[in-house]
């Protein structure tokens, strides 16, 4: 479909302007129009050591993992011919014996935030393994031996423990680890080659500080990916030319930060748009796509204003290369909606939360 407007060659004035409004003092963002790309850097990585923020610069870009991660576990899935409702307990032969969810869980469950898993694990649980090179086994052990919130598919619910367990499973099923998987099914058919788990080349800030840190190695199907933004508009375009595109964006359930959810996406405007944020350490990310116009923004800030510009940035570029504008009404909707659905399943999740 034609676009409103292409780009114009200014991207980091428009940038500038955007972290002027909010506040903010370093980001990275790019925009792709049907095969034009345009990156832009602006404010500094560290703000003790005065690094500068670079379009090649690798960042943590936290959640935005989850469309990543789905896109990943869905084309392994289409590979092995499984079906998204299979029960990953019997694909997951090693985690039977600690198995105290429901056994209906499901890979549609975990990537769609409605499995009923406990979306935490406890801190005092965590903190032995959170680092270790096992922690993710082991996160996902526990997490199916908690049992479950509420019933499977009753509501929606955030929760990074189930994405644990799907990358866990992707791993698993494809029969050569996570790391390994994704590698083979998105990043290196994708072209995304600044991307893995680990290795940023910036700090978060909250407050005056930076935040240095990893992501927790347990978790991190659930938020552990550092990229560029340039990787991030490549994942974009791979995902609007795959064939996983119809499943990962099929609406399951309303969710409680507005929209429906998809696998792995936010999905607004009847589902011709998806998005996902990101929030960790300082950073806070977003990346937008509508496949049917071949358009994708993202911006990755890493201040605590970063936020606001986020959600100024993104949304003006859509309106203005794609005739998107920021949902309205329906999201509120949706968020009441997914509220009231979580609400009645909490009630009554004494009685059901093994089903």
């Amino acid at each position: 479909m034609t676009l409103t407007a292409p780009p114009q060659g200014n991207l980091a004035g428009r940038l500038a302007a955007a972290m002027s409004r909010s506040g903010s003092a370093g980001a990275v963002a790019g925009v792709w129009v049907d095969g034009r790309r345009e990156v832009a850097a602006a404010g500094l990585a560290d703000w003790e050591t005065g690094q500068t923020l670079a379009t090649s610069t690798r960042l943590p870009v936290a959640s935005v993992t989850k469309p990543i991660m789905a896109t990943a576990a869905v084309r392994v899935w289409r590979a092995r011919g499984l079906s998204l409702d299979a029960p990953l307990v019997d694909l997951l032969p090693d985690l039977a014996a600690d198995w105290r969810a429901s056994r209906r869980v499901s890979l549609r469950h975990v990537l769609s935030h409605t499995s009923g898993l406990r979306p935490q694990l406890r801190p005092a649980t965590l903190a032995p393994y959170a680092f270790t090179a096992g922690g993710l086994a082991r996160a996902v052990r526990d997490t199916v031996h908690s049992g479950q919130s509420q019933r499977a598919g009753s509501s929606w619910r955030y929760c990074n423990t189930g994405f644990a367990l799907a990358g866990y499973a992707l791993g698993v099923v494809a029969g050569i680890g996570l790391d390994a998987a994704l590698r083979q099914y998105v990043l290196e058919p994708a072209g995304m080659v600044d991307t893995s788990f680990g290795g940023a080349q910036a700090s978060g800030h909250t407050g005056p500080s930076p935040v240095r840190g990893p992501y927790p190695r347990a978790l991190r199907p659930a938020g552990g990916i550092v990229t560029t933004v340039d990787d991030l508009l490549s994942f974009a375009q791979f995902a609007c030319d795959d064939e996983s595109l119809p499943t990962t964006g099929a609406p399951v359930a309303a969710s409680t930060i507005g929209g429906r959810y998809g696998l792995g996406w936010i999905l607004g405007h009847g589902g011709r748009v998806r998005w996902h944020i990101g929030d960790w350490g300082g950073f806070h990310s977003c990346l937008l796509v509508v496949p049917e116009r071949r358009f994708a923004v993202a911006v990755v800030g890493n201040d605590d204003a970063a936020v606001a510009l986020r959600k100024d940035f993104i949304w003006t570029e859509a309106a203005r290369l794609a005739r998107v504008k920021r949902p309205g009404l329906l999201g509120p909707v949706y968020s009441g909606w997914s509220w009231a659905r979580l609400t009645a399943a909490r009630a009554v999740a004494p009685l059901t939360r093994r089903t």
